[in-house]
């Protein structure tokens, strides 16, 4: 149980608690001392780490969405030169992909979590102007004299705008088929456009003037011309494309029909010639530059009109030290006090031992088998096992304290589609999580087989706890609620949405601790507790936190640590 002072019997006027109006339990004020801000548990990244998401080349320059430190970049085939634009309005969240305007000036970046297409100036870095109307974490672009193409990736379609800003057409099925997660656009030498169906493994053939879809090519598998996961797209510039293949770890070229071609060697891993994460392709000449974002590289192949790709070099950026966050977001404590974080961004999950601090330990990295991560969030610690939401993966993984692999959990005749949340049950060892973009709760025995699934009108919940008597907490941040159910999903309103104490803004990770109920609410930047019945106990955290994602608090009660995603920390309050 978190621990604080006594409480005593003030308690808000009833006027104040009648003022809310609202249909969820009424936040109840009672005087505690409130927790103070101890520290900061980070290391600042070096100026040359780079996680290089998309580029573009300008003879010997290359432009690069650095997604890891939210910026757009200079390097060469010598490393990194210097930052071109980390200061556009509202500043870069995660960008993923950059493009050249042609006229030679400007660059256009999918800033992918602001839910935003940037046009900046190559002389300055200064933003020229944003399109943000239907956009939806776009993860590819490419831009003609009079319009921008969008890969716009949770939209699930393609989009084209006029420099305006104005909406020219979108496409949003092909052959009858739903497009899924599109992620990569380019341009042909035949004046066509070209967009990976990432989902479905196949790559669109769109007339660029109306948006209609003329056909497509591909299908999943590992042979030559089939594809898993195809990301990013590049104009070969000889009537054909170079496609990032990224579930088969290797660059595919391919003719503007799809015929095969050539491919780079299939290979998993960080040595030459190998990739982790193929997140985009780009031409230099005769020159193939692969975007190896999670080996913080950039490897580059000879290539020529119908020849096989001749590995050349890579071109290396630093790589994080074990207390160098990037975006963390779940964090719980073992009963010896060590805490263990996922830092999601870094592929990782990293433990640090308290009181001290001293985070010196990690494990997992980035990849598809077991005891690897796409994308780790949730993390729940439970006597020996450690349990996490391997978002991107679609799955749950257990591992023990030192970080062992256990065992891959999936739930049996239905998927997950990036899980942010793992709790798992006191009363009988299944496992609950927030099937995010599903929006539903899904419950799920180690077996697979699925017990309940239920989603109480839930939009995008992102976080969840389960308390010994077996009721559910979920954090429903897309509703801006924060909800107690039943395990069968009967559910009542906890906190609703605000920014006054006792009310919410999407809400993410929850934590039981004892009798009370911590929320990480992010975007009103502080950690709130509630009893288990709603009654509103405290907050803090503001003017420290930045889009807090959990709280845990140690075995003794005394601290609570935050994941203070924003600020790439790890933030210690004592209560």
């Amino acid at each position: 149980m978190a621990r604080r002072p006594s409480p005593t019997c003030l308690v808000a006027a009833a006027s104040l608690l009648l003022a809310t109006g609202a249909a969820y339990p009424a936040a109840v004020y009672r005087a505690v001392t409130a927790p103070t801000h101890v520290s900061e548990i980070s290391s600042p990244p070096p100026a040359d780490e780079v996680y290089p998401a998309g580029g573009v080349a300008d003879a010997a320059t290359w432009y690069i969405a650095d997604s890891g430190q939210n910026r757009v970049v200079t390097a060469t085939s010598k490393g990194f030169s210097g930052v071109l634009s980390s200061a556009v309005s509202g500043g870069w969240k995660h960008p993923k992909a950059i493009a050249a305007d042609p006229d030679a000036v400007h660059l256009w970046v999918a800033d992918t979590d602001n839910q935003r297409v940037v046009e900046i100036d190559t002389s300055t870095g200064h933003q020229v102007k944003s399109i943000t109307s239907g956009i939806s974490s776009p993860y590819g672009l490419v831009a003609d004299a009079s319009r921008v193409y969008v890969a716009n990736t949770y939209g699930h379609d393609v989009r084209a705008y006029r420099k305006t800003g104005t909406l020219a057409w979108s496409l949003a099925s092909c052959l009858g088929e739903p497009l899924s997660r599109v992620r990569g656009v380019a341009l042909g030498s035949d004046g066509r456009l070209y967009a990976t169906d990432t989902d479905n493994a196949r790559i669109l053939v769109i007339d660029p003037v109306n948006g209609r879809c003329l056909s497509a090519f591909g299908a999943k598998g590992k042979g030559n011309g089939q594809y898993n996961q195809p990301w990013a797209l590049a104009n070969d510039g000889h009537g054909g494309l170079w496609v990032a293949d990224s579930g088969n770890y290797r660059a595919e070229h391919v003719t503007n029909g799809g015929a095969f071609i050539a491919a780079t060697n299939s290979s998993f891993g960080s040595g030459a010639n190998q990739f982790a994460t193929l997140h985009c392709v780009f031409m230099n000449g005769a020159e193939l530059d692969v975007c190896d974002t999670d080996n913080h590289r950039i490897e580059s192949y000879g290539v020529s009109p119908g020849g096989v790709p001749t590995y050349r070099t890579d071109t290396v950026f630093a790589s994080p030290a074990p207390a160098e966050f990037n975006q963390p977001v779940g964090v719980s404590f073992a009963g010896n006090g060590d805490l263990y974080v996922t830092d999601s961004f870094n592929q990782r999950v990293v433990v640090c031992r308290t009181p001290s601090n001293i985070c010196d330990r990690t494990f997992g990295g980035i990849g598809g088998t077991g005891g690897h991560f796409r994308y780790p969030r949730g993390i729940e610690v439970v006597g020996s096992t450690v349990w996490v939401a391997d978002s991107e993966n679609q799955r749950v993984e257990s591992f023990t304290l030192a970080g062992g692999f256990l065992k891959l959990y999936k739930p049996t005749g239905t998927t997950l589609l990036r899980d942010y949340s793992v709790a798992i049950d006191p009363s009988d060892g299944s496992i609950w999580v927030t099937d995010t973009y599903h929006d539903r709760i899904v419950n799920f025995a180690a077996d697979g087989t699925v017990r309940r699934s239920w989603g109480a009108g839930t939009t995008k919940p992102a976080g969840i706890a389960v308390d010994p008597k077996g009721d559910v907490f979920v954090s429903d941040s897309g509703g801006n609620r924060v909800l107690k159910c039943s395990a069968s999903g009967s559910c009542t309103t906890l906190a609703g949405p605000g920014t006054s104490a006792g009310h919410v803004e999407n809400p993410n990770g929850l934590t039981v601790v004892g009798d009370e109920l911590y929320v990480a609410d992010s975007n009103n930047n502080r950690v709130q507790v509630f009893s288990l019945t709603g009654s509103f106990v405290m907050q803090f955290g503001q003017g420290v936190l930045g889009s807090p994602r959990d709280a845990a608090v140690d075995p003794s009660g005394t601290y609570a640590y935050v994941t203070n995603n924003q600020k790439n920390s790890i933030s210690v309050w004592r209560l």
